[in-house]
């Protein structure tokens, strides 16, 4: 039983309707009927610890390691997340605001609001030194996010998307090719980020016009402790092109299956995409995000968990707000 309850930690699983023996098992731990189980035999069975901090939207965590050199995860809905690291802060793709307004790729409607579906955020949980943009569309960087940011943070960003971000104010960023790497070092801590090949499309052509994307390889390094992060960005997996330098300790795919049925075709990965993807990186913790917290996104999260029962690695959802240790 506890290898079984080892393979999911999470929390958004009230919408799911899964045919499969661990279904019950799933949703009892996503309500924490067996909180305790499950810590203990995670750190037990699967090959990367956790410890969760905090599960309410914004609280504050509670912090339950007693190790300060831990890499800190948090889900702020949709495609943003927060990397806690020491003395050093970053944000992927913030979203602030309650809705966005942009294209529909699902339906091929101009300015259409897509509203959050999740609690509102507290604006101030996407503060960070640093902003990690996979590309410039509103849907993973809004204009209250840049009105909060642009003038404490430091935006890496996908080549030739740095121009039209100084003119809407952002005031300090560097544009990062392919295979090119920024180094942060704070007291002790270092966090290397190289952005990786990345593509919007599994069409070339719907790629082209989508615009570049940046997907980022993350390494964590401080004394007696090394994590790696594979964060795809909105992407797919393409062969000859999706490339990363080994095996992750953690893989973070956006999902939702924007765009099926739309006049661009899909624009980020449903389950069966993004499990294979998985299957070829081989981490060994699957975190997926992009997922059920705004009317964009198309597939239920219920979907991916389904696909990833059978598979070797650990898969763990975070509910929004929530904070996860990495041991």
């Amino acid at each position: 039983m506890s290898g079984i309850i080892a393979k999911v930690a999470f929390g958004y699983v009230d919408d799911m309707q899964i045919d499969h023996p661990l279904a019950a098992t799933v949703r009892r731990i996503a309500h924490g009927s067996l909180a305790a189980l499950v810590s203990a035999s995670m750190v037990a069975a699967a090959p990367l610890a956790w410890a969760r901090e905090s599960a309410s939207p914004g609280g504050e965590a509670s912090v339950q390691s007693a190790s300060a050199r831990q890499l800190r995860l948090s889900w702020i809905g949709g495609p943003t997340l927060r990397l806690s690291f020491g003395p050093i802060s970053i944000i992927t793709d913030p979203v602030a605001g309650a809705s966005f307004r942009m294209f529909d790729p699902n339906s091929g409607q101009d300015e259409v609001v897509h509203q959050r579906l999740g609690t509102a955020i507290d604006p101030a949980t996407i503060d960070a030194d640093y902003v990690l943009l996979s590309h410039d569309h509103p849907d993973h960087l809004d204009e209250e996010a840049i009105g909060r940011l642009r003038d404490a943070a430091h935006f890496l960003v996908p080549a030739g998307q740095a121009d039209a971000l100084r003119g809407r104010g952002v005031a300090n960023i560097d544009a990062l090719a392919w295979d090119a790497t920024h180094v942060i070092e704070r007291e002790g801590y270092q966090v290397r980020i190289t952005a990786v090949p990345a593509q919007h499309s599994e069409s070339s052509e719907v790629a082209a016009a989508l615009g570049r994307v940046n997907g980022y390889w993350i390494e964590f390094m401080a004394e007696g402790y090394e994590r790696s992060l594979y964060w795809t960005g909105d992407s797919f997996y393409v062969e000859g092109l999706s490339r990363w330098p080994r095996s992750p300790d953690i893989f973070v795919p956006h999902l939702g299956a924007v765009g099926g049925g739309g006049p661009f075709g899909q624009v980020s990965m449903n389950a069966q995409q993004a499990v294979k993807f998985a299957e070829k990186v081989a981490p060994k913790m699957v975190l997926p995000i992009h997922h059920s917290t705004f009317s964009l996104y198309r597939e239920p999260i219920s979907n991916f968990v389904e696909a990833a029962l059978e598979q070797p690695w650990q898969l763990y959802l975070l509910r929004e707000g929530e904070v996860a240790a990495i041991e």
